[in-house]
């Protein structure tokens, strides 16, 4: 995509919900599928590491126009996102 373009709102509206739901339970949609595909053998754990690092990478400046065209305060929405409470997830000895 080029940077004049504006990405999909369906898009963009699933990057604000990544960044809130990382932020909240410590992992995303990305992490539970490629967990399944190591389980079922299609790849190694680095190699979905890898690709969790960069799918999981917020993409601030795309969630900013997003926000903006919805006319509400990126550092508002962040400042908001971080401050709600985290889920603790307990290890499973």
């Amino acid at each position: 995509m080029k940077p004049t373009e504006k990405p999909p709102i369906i898009w963009l509206n699933s990057l604000l919900f990544l960044i809130t739901f990382e932020t909240l339970a410590g992992f995303t949609e990305h992490d539970t599928f490629r967990s399944n595909q190591i389980r079922e053998g299609q790849m190694s754990r680095e190699n979905a590491l890898n690709l969790i690092r960069e799918e999981n990478r917020p993409r601030y400046p795309n969630i900013k126009w997003y926000l903006d065209a919805l006319g509400m305060d990126f550092e508002a929405v962040i400042t908001t996102i971080n401050s709600i409470p985290k889920v603790k997830v307990q290890q499973v000895k």
